[in-house]
């Protein structure tokens, strides 16, 4: 029988992102309780440093924020956090009108 109360957030980052920037996200989710069992969060990026920076961020983020044996369960959640490459990138634009075009004022 499936799991019905597992969740999946995805994160898609187009620019670089420092170590500060990735602690600031990972603190983020942690504030709006994303971070929990039954829940995979994938960072997605188009920068092999992001990759680099955040798992340096999970890292820094643990040792600073954690006593040594507090709260462990939390600190394999922030480790379970994935991060990786987007290796397919397309760009397109519909040809559809959504009537967000400019409109006469009428006084």
């Amino acid at each position: 029988m499936p799991d019905t109360d597992r969740q999946m957030y995805v994160l898609y980052l187009r620019h670089e992102k420092s170590v500060e920037d990735f602690i600031y996200i990972i603190d983020f989710m942690r504030g709006k309780q994303m971070i929990k069992a039954k829940t995979e969060i994938y960072i997605r990026t188009m920068h092999e440093s992001n990759i680099i920076n955040f798992d340096r961020a999970k890292s820094q983020y643990i040792r600073e924020f954690f006593e040594e044996d507090e709260d462990a369960e939390f600190k394999e959640l922030v480790k379970a956090i994935k991060s990786e490459m987007m290796v397919d990138i397309n760009t397109s634009f519909s040809v559809i009108q959504i009537g967000m075009e400019a409109r006469d004022a009428k006084v």
